[in-house]
């Protein structure tokens, strides 16, 4: 079986979610990916990306759905961890998925 690292759910159909919860500008790190100065294309590691995003005070603020290409896509690489994370930025929340978002009283 492949490297399964990332991989916290399974769905009934078999799609695999990477899950990942945050109070700050990123996430923890995707570990099992080539580095930037390699020429070997990453072979798929999951279908799906969940963000959890909350807030200083460990609220709710929004869940993210990110496919495997939005997560190419976004991706950045941690130098010192030697790994890959996701900022959590405008960009990403305004174009992936929203699963959810608090909205303000």
């Amino acid at each position: 079986m492949g490297d399964d690292s990332n991989i916290d759910a399974i769905s009934r159909n078999g799609d695999r979610y990477s899950i990942k919860a945050t109070t700050g500008k990123v996430t923890g790190v995707f570990y099992g990916l080539y580095s930037p100065n390699s020429t070997e294309l990453n072979q798929q590691k999951f279908e799906y990306v969940i963000l959890v995003i909350l807030d200083k005070n460990l609220s709710l603020e929004y869940i993210i759905e990110l496919t495997w290409n939005e997560f190419l896509k976004y991706k950045r690489w941690h130098s010192r961890m030697q790994a890959w994370n996701l900022p959590i930025n405008k960009d990403i929340l305004e174009n992936t998925k929203c699963i959810y978002r608090h909205e303000q009283n």
